[in-house]
């Protein structure tokens, strides 16, 4: 499940049931913003909606706005991190409802 940040999603993720255990993977759909409140980045998200249904979690550690188109493509193009491919198909899955 791809996740984003902000104050909807940190509420949302207060009215998990954690009961349910589940098999998925947790996915940020973009890096953190510097300026947001740790509670409401995207990484805190991921990690406690993956604890709460007992799932994983996987981090793209950058920043969500990056400084130029090229480093944008850069990081897309780097073929050691594996998170892209979870990250590609969860948008993907997104798109296709």
């Amino acid at each position: 499940m791809g996740v984003t940040w902000g104050s909807t999603v940190y509420h949302m993720i207060n009215y998990l049931n954690p009961s349910q255990k589940v098999n998925a993977k947790f996915v940020t759909l973009h890096g953190s913003i510097a300026c947001c409140e740790n509670e409401l980045d995207v990484r805190t998200l991921v990690s406690r909606m993956a604890k709460a249904f007992f799932g994983e979690n996987y981090y793209l550690l950058t920043d969500a706005l990056m400084s130029s188109k090229e480093a944008s493509r850069i990081m897309k193009e780097e073929k050691k991190n594996p998170f892209l491919h979870l990250r590609i198909l969860c948008s993907q899955r997104i798109w296709r409802c």
